[in-house]
């Protein structure tokens, strides 16, 4: 972990660094959250799941919609699965 120190001199953030694990080098820096910006994510997407409660059929229709956009992007999807496990 390591902190970093934001434009107001008294505030400090916290921060971890995510791995490539193939070859350790870092992946992204991401900052450290409190309780409560945690809770507060958490309840927002406690709202966002109850659209899972709605009819069958509309979520078919929305599976069906997000399907048909993972297949048309399929082919310029990142290689991050082959770079992560030095195939070829």
């Amino acid at each position: 972990m390591t902190t970093e120190t934001t434009k107001q001199p008294t505030q400090v953030t916290m921060t971890f660094d995510s791995l490539v694990p193939a070859t350790g080098a870092v992946l992204a820096t991401c900052p450290v959250h409190s309780d409560e910006e945690v809770r507060v994510a958490v309840d927002g997407d406690r709202i966002t799941a109850t659209c899972w409660s709605m009819a069958a059929a509309e979520r078919k229709h929305r599976l069906l919609v997000w399907r048909n956009v993972i297949a048309a992007r399929y082919g310029r999807r990142p290689l991050v699965g082959h770079i992560e496990i030095k195939i070829g």
